[in-house]
C-alpha cells in the first residue's frame, strides 16, 4: 500500500499549499499588471494587451487575460494615469481546485524632477475570486480494497464539492531611475491581500488569506542599438511559502530604427528559481508584437516524484512551460504637445 500513500501525501501537499498561496508565473516580466498595480499604464504606449498561459506536470494550469490603456489629461496633474484589467484561470490537481476571477486596476504616474529621470507610481487593483473544491475523483485510504489493490470506484462523492468566494486586493508602487538613454533602474514593491479576506473549502469555520509580499528589482542596460541587457530579481512571501526567481534576458535586435519605430528583436532568456528550476526563455518582438515561450526545468526533489507510481507518472512532466503574446499601441499616431520618456517595457 506504500505506493498509494506516496500518492496520498503528494496530494495532500498540493492542495494544501494551494489554499496559502497564490499562483506566480516564471515569466513574471511579461505580466506587469499581476505582479504590481503600479505598472498599470507604465510603459510608453497607449494600451497593451497581454496574454499567457502555464502547464505544470500535465495537472496544473493558470491562464490570464491582461489589458491597460493611458490617459494623459488627468484631474490630478500627474504625468499620466493608466486603467487595466486582468482575469485569471486557475487549475489544480485535473480540475479538482478551479479559481476563475478579475481584478480592476488603476494607477497615477508622477515625475519627481523636471528631467522626468526620477519617476514614482502608485498602483491599486481590487478584485473577486470564485474557487471549486471537487473531490468527486479524489482517492482516500477508505476507497482502498486490499482484496482488489485497488481503488474502489463504488463510493458516492456526488455531493463533494464545494464553493467558496473571496475578495481579493493588491497595492504598489515602482520608482524608476533613468541615468541615460542607455541604463534605466527600477525598484517594486507590491502588498497583495492587504484588505481582510477570507476563504473556506472543507470546514464551516472560514480563514484569512495570508498577505503576500513582493519586491522587484531590474534595470535595462543597452549595450548598443542592436542589444539590451535586462537582469531582474522577483521575490514573493506567503505565509511560510517563498518564491525567487533572478536572471536576465538578452536582447538582440535585427531591426531597430528610432524614426519609423520600427523594431525586431530576438530575445533569449536564462533563469533561476532558488531551490525549484532553471527556466529558459525565447521571445521575438516585432514592431507592436510580442511572443514568448519558457521552460521549467525542474531540480528539486519534485523532478523525482513521477517515478513513485505508474499512475503518477503517467500525469507529471519534468517541468513547466509557458507561453505568453502581447500587444501594444497607439490610439493615435501621434501625441501634441506630449514627450514620451522611454519606460521599462515588459
Amino acid at each position: 500500500m506504500q505506493p498509494y500513500r506516496s500518492i496520498f501525501i503528494i496530494v495532500l501537499t498540493l492542495v494544501s499549499k494551494s489554499f496559502t498561496q497564490d499562483f506566480n508565473f516564471s515569466q513574471f516580466y511579461n505580466t506587469p499588471i499581476i505582479i504590481n498595480p503600479a505598472n498599470t499604464g507604465r510603459f510608453d504606449k497607449d494600451f497593451r494587451l497581454g496574454l499567457i498561459h502555464r502547464s505544470a506536470f500535465n495537472t496544473y494550469t493558470n491562464s490570464a487575460l491582461m489589458a491597460d490603456l493611458n490617459f494623459y489629461n488627468t484631474p490630478l496633474k500627474t504625468d499620466k494615469m493608466g486603467a487595466g484589467l486582468y482575469v485569471f484561470n486557475d487549475r489544480q490537481g485535473n480540475g479538482q481546485i478551479g479559481t476563475n476571477g478579475f481584478l480592476l486596476s488603476g494607477a497615477t504616474h508622477y515625475s519627481l524632477d523636471e528631467l522626468q529621470k526620477h519617476r514614482l507610481s502608485f498602483g491599486l487593483q481590487l478584485g473577486m475570486a470564485f474557487s471549486t473544491l471537487n473531490l468527486s475523483d479524489a482517492k482516500f485510504a477508505s476507497d482502498f480494497d486490499q482484496t482488489t489493490n485497488q481503488f474502489s470506484s463504488n463510493t458516492d462523492k456526488s455531493n463533494q464539492m464545494t464553493n467558496t468566494t473571496q475578495f481579493k486586493s493588491a497595492f504598489g508602487l515602482v520608482y524608476d531611475l533613468y541615468f541615460n538613454k542607455s541604463v534605466d533602474v527600477f525598484l517594486g514593491f507590491t502588498a497583495y491581500n492587504f484588505l481582510p479576506s477570507k476563504q473556506n473549502y472543507l470546514t464551516t469555520n472560514k480563514s484569512s488569506t495570508p498577505i503576500k509580499i513582493g519586491l522587484q528589482l531590474g534595470m535595462n542596460y543597452k549595450l548598443s542599438n542592436k542589444i539590451e541587457l535586462s537582469p531582474t530579481i522577483n521575490f514573493i512571501q506567503q505565509a511560510s511559502s517563498k518564491d525567487l526567481i533572478l536572471g536576465l534576458n538578452f536582447s538582440y535586435y535585427l531591426i531597430n530604427d528610432p524614426k519609423t519605430n520600427h523594431k525586431t528583436a530576438i530575445t533569449l532568456g536564462a533563469w533561476h528559481r532558488l531551490q525549484d528550476a532553471m527556466i529558459a526563455y525565447i521571445g521575438l518582438k516585432y514592431n507592436n508584437f510580442q511572443i514568448g515561450f519558457s521552460y521549467d526545468i525542474t531540480v528539486s526533489s519534485l523532478a523525482s516524484a513521477k517515478g513513485i507510481t505508474a499512475e503518477f507518472a503517467k500525469k507529471s512532466g519534468a517541468g513547466a512551460w509557458e507561453i505568453s503574446l502581447f500587444y501594444s499601441g497607439f490610439l493615435n499616431r501621434a501625441i501634441p504637445n506630449k514627450t514620451t520618456v522611454p519606460c521599462q517595457t515588459f
